[in-house]
């Protein structure tokens, strides 16, 4: 796939689709590798998969999972050095290993057929608007019914 930039240690496709199998040379592909993983398996999952990536090998992820690309972004954002980052970083138990650099990734959001590059920056990380949206929806539906007046 020419789409796919393998000079990058990390590619991320974010689907709302299976799709189909991709054979990248230069890279070791975990397809869906939330399968089968509670919510804390995934976000540990991500930080094994960066560590991999900062020591050399290159990775591309196909995920349909909020909390690896969120894992990934928290990554991302540890990584600036400042007082108030490296603090929280060793409140909340990350090692040097696990931080991402933004130019390490490269990243896909793949929604409706249609595959566009994702905006990543080192303040926010990989913005996954077929993600974000989704979760918002979901957001407002549930924020309606908990906050709903019985009176209407």
């Amino acid at each position: 796939m020419n789409m796919l930039n393998k000079i990058t240690p990390l590619v991320i496709i974010c689907s709302d689709a299976t799709l189909v199998s991709l054979t990248i040379d230069s890279h070791t592909t975990y397809f869906l590798p939330e399968y089968n993983l509670s919510p804390k398996e995934q976000r540990q999952w991500a930080r094994n998969c960066v560590s991999k990536v900062n020591s050399g090998q290159h990775c591309l992820v196909i995920t349909h999972s909020d909390y690896i690309i969120k894992e990934f972004n928290i990554l991302i954002m540890l990584n600036v050095q400042s007082k108030v980052i490296k603090h929280i970083q060793k409140v909340e138990e990350y090692l040097d290993n696990e931080l991402l650099d933004y130019i390490k990734v490269t990243a896909y959001d793949l929604c409706n057929g249609e595959l566009k590059l994702a905006d990543i920056s080192p303040e926010y990380g990989i913005e996954v608007k077929s993600m974000d949206e989704s979760i918002q929806a979901i957001n407002r539906i549930v924020d309606v019914i908990v906050w709903r007046d019985e009176d209407e």
